[in-house]
């Protein structure tokens, strides 16, 4: 990191890298670490995550607003998955990376399935259903934590979370169950 430093030229973005970077370094790599599950991968993750940073550090306003932690674990979850990718010669039930277990139809479906291809169906799904998805189960982050960070109430939250699963377990079901 020091030598990113060192690069800048801009002492603005100097500072503004460094607060990124202490503020949340820890944070990240917990998330990486989540989609990961190997620390070492992980801080490669956050590292790639703060390289690509760099191209976009004109982005954030302000290091401490909720749209920069949302941007930032939009980055770091991006890097974990393309070094999930690399790494995963043979595909991995998408159960391996998200856990939990399954009672539901779509959680049925979700053992089927590879990260690639929820990855592909949640995409498919409306901005403001696949941005709840992703936060519960890309970053792992608590139901509380997903409204504020969406500003919405804890109730528009589930209701939403409700409907994203639906739509994603009718996506599943339309593009078939790997058996």
């Amino acid at each position: 990191m020091i030598w990113f430093l060192s690069a800048m030229e801009d002492n603005a973005e100097r500072e503004k890298i460094e607060i990124l970077y202490t503020t949340y370094k820890t944070w990240m790599w917990y998330l990486a670490n989540s989609v990961l599950r190997d620390p070492q991968l992980a801080e490669d993750a956050v590292q790639e995550a703060f390289i690509a940073l760099m191209r976009h550090l004109h982005k954030i306003e302000d290091p401490f607003e909720a749209s920069t932690k949302s941007f930032l674990a939009t980055i770091v979850k991006n890097k974990a998955i393309d070094i999930l990718r690399k790494r995963q010669k043979t595909e991995e039930p998408i159960e391996e990376i998200i856990g939990g277990t399954r009672t539901d139809v779509l959680d049925q479906l979700l053992e089927k399935q590879t990260v690639e291809e929820l990855v592909a169906a949640i995409k498919k799904l409306k901005d403001h259903y696949r941005i709840v998805l992703e936060y519960k189960f890309l970053h792992n982050l608590e139901d509380k934590e997903i409204a504020e960070l969406l500003g919405i109430s804890p109730r528009l939250y589930r209701v939403r979370l409700f409907r994203a699963r639906q739509q994603l377990a009718e996506i599943l079901k339309k593009e078939g169950v790997k058996s």
